[in-house]
């Protein structure tokens, strides 16, 4: 759905309705369009690679990994922002679909929209990422995720992924339903964000 007339939260340029009835103008967002729910909801809801898996596996079940992943691996200064980040990390995906990384990489208005996003989701959710450090680390752990996913999940590759990470060795996929998904991600984050919320 598009429109390029004002609606509800104020969108006046493209916009999409979300679960929650929200317009969320894509671009132009601004932090009072970012819904958790709204995020949950699509997340989980949205299938990794593409769909080409052997099991529904969602972005929010990702999510979820990457936020445990960076709070097992990050000292306890930083590990509440980290966390933070790694459960937020794909958030923009509830609001433009996950658009799967070799195709993302020759869409420059695309990953430049999926930031914006993304910045609005920072300040709504009031995540302190500092210098850029925070976001170096998850990139790392996203990475790893993708080729251990991946693995447990699509077999083995025809052809090297060529991110320079090796898999996790021993992990395997919960595969929650969409139901169950959107629940732990919302209790996650209600934990998380208790303050923002």
């Amino acid at each position: 759905m598009t429109s390029n007339t004002t609606t509800r939260e104020g969108a006046r340029g493209p916009w999409i309705q979300t679960y929650t009835g929200v317009a969320f103008d894509l671009l132009d967002p601004s932090p009072d369009m970012i819904v958790l729910e709204d995020i949950a909801h699509a997340l989980s809801l949205l299938c990794r690679y593409t769909g080409h898996t052997s099991r529904f596996y969602s972005v929010a079940e990702h999510s979820l990994e990457v936020a445990r992943f960076a709070t097992e691996c990050s000292h306890k200064q930083v590990a509440v922002p980290m966390a933070q980040w790694g459960l937020m990390h794909d958030a923009a995906e509830a609001y433009v679909g996950d658009v799967s990384a070799p195709l993302k990489s020759v869409l420059p208005k695309y990953k430049r929209i999926e930031r914006e996003i993304s910045g609005a989701v920072i300040s709504r959710f009031g995540i302190e990422l500092g210098d850029g450090a925070i976001q170096k680390v998850i990139k790392h752990i996203d990475r790893v995720m993708l080729v251990t996913e991946a693995k447990a999940l699509m077999g083995p590759a025809p052809k090297d992924w060529g991110i320079g990470v090796e898999p996790l060795v021993g992990w395997e996929p919960r595969c929650l339903s969409p139901k169950e998904a959107k629940a732990e991600f919302l209790s996650m984050a209600t934990e998380m964000f208790a303050g923002a919320l």
